[in-house]
């Protein structure tokens, strides 16, 4: 252990332990670690910061790992080609602040970890690191779902946030695997060193209506296919970690089209549209669009292509059209996994005021109302092309509708569905609810609509 000559140290305790069996949890745990290349002692504890992020608790996202490079250490006679003032002010402030808690090796010295912001230990000693990482020291970090966007070498971070206490700072940082320097003079003269999760660049986070967004730099020397972020929310007096997430940068989704949400032993697949130009620090519109037909893959693309993608794209909404889940079709599914998508998509994204505008295409527009029977508090309007409300719907189920703008388009040669959409509406006004319908006159059941029309209505919706 090499202690930085400005604080004094308290003595080490030997301790002995045997090796955990693993323990999962439900909250991450953010393990720092504070080292240096210009120093003795730090490579035995790079190695076991290695060590830890090829365990099934790293993989699992139990654990989730930063090695910051202080800088006190290049006048030795080398300079850390991963250094910065952040890291070493980063680390004077935990030693602040442990101090004033009475924390065990609390202090500056390298290496050093850090467990959930408020164990210490040196970061070499993998016996006090079994301690350190008992379930019972690991904290109650909330999980934190992170979106990422990268325009050029700009990097956005985002995560909707949990309710935090007044004061809490959220942290984003760009960590890269796989780094690897020969080091030609100072005290580790002649040896190959390699690095895990190295902090490449960090900034804080502003906080908007719960959602937090930092901003990034990526250095050019950096290798985007080994790099991941992280975003952690810290407690006012630089204490407990609260709240903990981590992405891959390589496996950045934004721009894909199709993504998967697991939900319990399921999951459901989905198309994501967003805007042109989209920004992950600002607040967009978004669309729920089930699809017509067998509402597999096939049909998704033919609801956008038709309706929702290209104008989506250039009015700024967001569109997240789903896939039927197991070949069940969404209005027939026994589980319910339409809200469980909203809640991971508001998590992912700003959406404005937390409502989506729920849309269906023909058996799209039957799962379209059965999706607002059963929360109509997510939705900010109905929009059905055509669509219907299904027998079963019971009076109260209907009246809870009343706050829910609702538009219903049929094609007037559709002659049963024509009569269906009369009969919705019919229903819907009993129970004092006002929806427009409008026939199409010379349309069928595929309704040749321009998407403008559409979103100007969307839009009449908006808060």
């Amino acid at each position: 252990m090499r202690p930085f000559h400005l604080v004094s140290l308290l003595t080490l305790a030997a301790t002995s332990i045997t090796l955990m069996t693993r323990t999962s949890s439900a909250s991450p745990t953010l393990v720092e670690l504070f080292t240096s290349e210009g120093c003795s002692s730090c490579p035995p504890a790079d190695e076991y910061l290695h060590d830890l992020t090829a365990t099934r608790d790293a993989q699992s996202g139990d654990y989730i790992f930063i090695e910051w490079h202080v800088d006190y250490w290049d006048y030795l006679g080398w300079k850390d080609p991963f250094a910065s003032p952040a890291a070493s002010q980063r680390q004077r402030d935990y030693a602040g602040a442990m101090k004033d808690r009475n924390i065990d090796r609390a202090g500056v010295y390298t290496p050093q970890m850090i467990v959930a912001g408020t164990h210490a230990f040196v970061g070499s000693d993998r016996a006090k690191g079994q301690i350190a990482l008992r379930p019972s020291n690991r904290g109650h970090a909330a999980p934190l779902n992170i979106n990422t966007a990268i325009k050029g070498d700009q990097l956005t971070i985002t995560a909707r946030l949990p309710d935090l206490p007044k004061g809490t700072t959220v942290m984003g940082v760009l960590v890269e695997d796989g780094l690897t320097s020969s080091v030609t003079s100072g005290e580790n003269r002649g040896k190959t060193l390699t690095h895990d999760r190295v902090a490449r660049t960090s900034a804080l986070a502003t906080i908007n209506n719960a959602l937090a967004t930092a901003t990034l730099t990526i250095p050019g020397s950096v290798t985007r296919d080994n790099a991941s972020v992280v975003l952690f929310a810290q407690s006012a007096d630089m204490g407990e970690i609260l709240a903990v997430g981590a992405a891959s940068l390589a496996a950045d989704t934004s721009t894909e089209r199709y993504h998967t949400l697991k939900i319990g032993s399921g999951e459901i697949r989905y198309a994501l549209i967003l805007p042109d130009d989209f920004d992950a620090a600002k607040t967009y519109p978004a669309i729920l669009a089930l699809p017509p037909g067998a509402q597999d893959e096939s049909m998704v693309e033919a609801g956008l292509g038709l309706y929702w993608e290209q104008a989506a794209r250039k009015r700024g909404w967001i569109v997240v059209s789903p896939i039927n889940p197991d070949s069940a079709r969404l209005f027939q599914a026994q589980s319910d996994p339409i809200a469980k998508l909203l809640d991971d998509i508001n998590a992912r994204f700003n959406i404005e005021g937390a409502k989506f505008h729920l849309t269906g295409v023909s058996n799209g527009g039957r799962a379209a109302f059965l999706a607002a029977l059963d929360h109509p508090d997510r939705y900010a309007s109905l929009t059905v092309l055509p669509g219907l409300l299904g027998t079963d719907a019971t009076p109260q189920q209907v009246r809870a509708l009343k706050d829910l703008p609702i538009a219903m388009f049929v094609g007037a040669d559709d002659d049963e569905w024509t009569a269906e959409a009369r009969r919705t509406v019919e229903t819907l006004r009993k129970q004092g609810i006002e929806a427009t319908l409008t026939i199409k006159e010379g349309q069928g059941h595929v309704m040749q609509m321009p998407a403008d029309e559409l979103f100007d209505l969307l839009d009449t919706h908006r808060p």
